[in-house]
């Protein structure tokens, strides 16, 4: 190939990339941020356990001054709650994420 061939050649390649990004889609707009930083969520996610295991604790010590004929209905109570933890818990790993439906509304 003649030097005067690569030179057309390359021109050709070089306004065809031109035209590509010229027809290209533009670029997606930036997704929102959130009000929220990560620190925040996890300051809040601590200060949650902290106090669900403080009230856990108050609790506990408070039940256990029942005397034993209350033994069944704290057991009921307790199975109760187990079950409504597990519920709440498959309920949302299984239900419909709210990214993929595209708004946090449902469409109704």
């Amino acid at each position: 190939m003649a030097p005067d061939d690569d030179r057309a050649v390359q021109a050709r390649i070089t306004a065809l990339m031109r035209e590509v990004d010229q027809a290209a889609a533009p670029p997606s707009p930036p997704l929102p941020e959130t009000s929220a930083s990560p620190k925040l969520g996890h300051a809040r996610f601590s200060l949650g356990m902290a106090a669900g295991l403080g009230l856990a604790l108050l609790l506990g010590i408070q039940l256990g001054a029942l005397p034993w004929r209350f033994r069944r209905e704290l057991w009921q109570a307790q199975g109760a709650l187990l079950g409504l933890g597990v519920g709440i818990a498959i309920g949302r790993l299984t239900g419909p994420r709210a990214a993929a439906s595209g708004s946090g509304k449902d469409k109704g």
